[in-house]
């Protein structure tokens, strides 16, 4: 009997290991825990707005992804970069065509830290005394809770995923910046 429940978890800890890389594979995300087999569906994003780019509007369409953002109502009427990051995954194309900010006079690396923000925010981390709270404080979408800090166990599957991107790009851009 002893050496079946010996058995038994060398069996249990082969099964979960498999499972574990299997799940590496399937995600390409090493961070990745299971159970998340079944990707969710990763649809992309387009802000945008009817009117022409004028000195008051400035939007951009990057031409190989088509993905448009509205640049105007992220910086100067304070909108969400990504509206529901908290809700779908991003996908890779999204976060490379937000590069476009540039071209605005924005950083990519400052609008990539709103977007990772803007999540924890969505969430009710409060804001009190730091540079996010004049960005946060009249979203209709921002229910703050005081001195909440969000923590990774408070993350849904998207949001967990979605930052691990964010944080992928950000420190991509750091590294190239660094070695310039």
């Amino acid at each position: 009997m002893r050496n079946l429940k010996g058995n038994f978890k060398i069996i249990f800890a082969i099964v979960v290991v498999v499972l574990l890389l299997i799940d590496i594979y399937l995600n390409n995300q090493p961070g990745s825990i299971l159970p998340s087999f079944s990707k969710a569906k990763e649809e992309p994003i387009a802000v945008t707005t009817t009117q022409a780019p004028t000195e008051s509007t400035e939007s951009t369409t990057t031409a190989a992804s088509g993905i448009t953002f509205d640049f105007d109502a992220i910086f100067k009427q304070n909108k969400r970069v990504f509206p529901e990051s908290n809700d779908r995954l991003l996908t890779q194309e999204e976060v490379d065509a937000l590069a476009a900010v540039e071209k605005y006079g924005q950083s990519y690396q400052k609008t990539l830290r709103i977007a990772i923000n803007e999540i924890y925010a969505a969430m009710g981390q409060d804001y009190s005394g730091t540079s996010y709270e004049n960005r946060f404080a009249d979203q209709d979408w921002y229910k703050k809770v005081e001195k909440k800090k969000i923590t990774d166990d408070d993350f849904n599957e998207f949001e967990a995923r979605n930052i691990a991107l964010l944080l992928k790009k950000e420190k991509e851009l750091k590294k190239d910046t660094e070695s310039k």
